[in-house]
């Protein structure tokens, strides 16, 4: 499946049945959850990107802060900036 993911090498009659399987199972191309622990930046990106529409409308100025995001939440502002960075793709300039 390596040669199938990344397009590189010759796409092979066994690597072309295991996709045509996956899809009839899933309905998707794309990996199947994995098992593990769940990453808590995708389960807190919902309550942070609600706190920064808050925050948003309740600012005369239309900014917003992840200092004052990370005290409503409880949550410390070096994980309120990762959260935006890494699973919402805002960044300083855009906040």
């Amino acid at each position: 499946m390596k040669n199938v993911k990344t397009g590189k090498g010759p796409l092979i009659l066994a690597g072309l049945i295991k996709l045509v399987q996956r899809f009839e199972e899933t309905g998707l191309f794309e990996d199947r959850f994995r098992s593990g622990r769940p990453s808590l930046s995708h389960t807190r990106s919902t309550c942070v990107a609600a706190e920064m529409e808050t925050l948003e409308s309740d600012s005369a100025a239309g900014t917003s802060s992840a200092r004052e995001a990370g005290r409503r939440l409880g949550l410390p502002p070096s994980s309120i900036r990762n959260i935006l960075h890494g699973v919402l793709n805002q960044y300083p300039y855009k906040l």
